[in-house]
């Protein structure tokens, strides 16, 4: 039988960084309490005894919070963003030795013992290129007024609201509508032709 899961063993930092992950990943709190094996209840009795099982909880859910909103505002908004190219490229011969003598000094290090000869295969296996940025385009993504909608329906509900309502105060006139027709009456009107109404 498995023994009783306590609070304190969800003090340690670990744990702690565990909780803050999960709650920053948006998992409720029913959620969290079955990954730990215990009840929603239970965890809510942790977070009033313990005030780091608090503030980790409280703390991830504030990050995603954060998160979900500068994104939401800046998807409202629109931005921009830099898209690069990177292609290989020589390096120089001064740059290409100072790699070699800073790779081979980690590779001495770990293999003290090896021959010459694999100490020269090592230093044919240090690529002469290097990835650089050959290019940069600063591109823009335009706003989305979905997403300024939501925002603003959200921020400022009072403006923004998402329907309309009418109130009508007072009686409906009920002689304003047409008096009741016949039925010889309205198969005149179905045969009137537009253009007779001016005869």
């Amino acid at each position: 039988m498995a023994g009783r899961i306590s609070a304190k063993d969800w003090l340690a930092p670990d744990k702690l960084i565990l909780l803050e992950g999960w709650a920053k990943d948006g998992m409720k709190m029913e959620d969290i309490a079955k990954k730990i094996g215990i009840t929603r209840r239970t965890l809510y009795n942790w977070q009033e005894k313990h005030v780091p099982i608090l503030h980790a909880l409280r703390a991830g859910k504030e990050v995603a919070d954060y998160e979900v909103s500068n994104s939401l505002h800046k998807r409202a908004t629109g931005y921009n963003y830099d898209e690069d190219t990177y292609e290989r490229v020589t390096m120089g011969r001064e740059e290409y030795d100072e790699v070699l003598e800073i790779e081979l000094e980690i590779w001495n290090k770990k293999n003290p013992k090896a021959t010459k000869d694999e100490r020269d295969l090592f230093i044919l296996s240090v690529p002469r290129t290097k990835l650089m940025v050959t290019k940069r385009v600063t591109k823009h993504v335009p706003p989305d007024t979905r997403a300024a909608m939501f925002w603003l329906m959200n921020r400022q509900s009072k403006k923004f609201k998402s329907e309309s309502k009418i109130e009508h105060s007072g009686n409906i006139n009920t002689n304003a509508l047409p008096p009741e027709l016949s039925l010889e009456e309205l198969q005149k009107l179905a045969q009137l032709d537009p253009g007779d109404e001016d005869e």
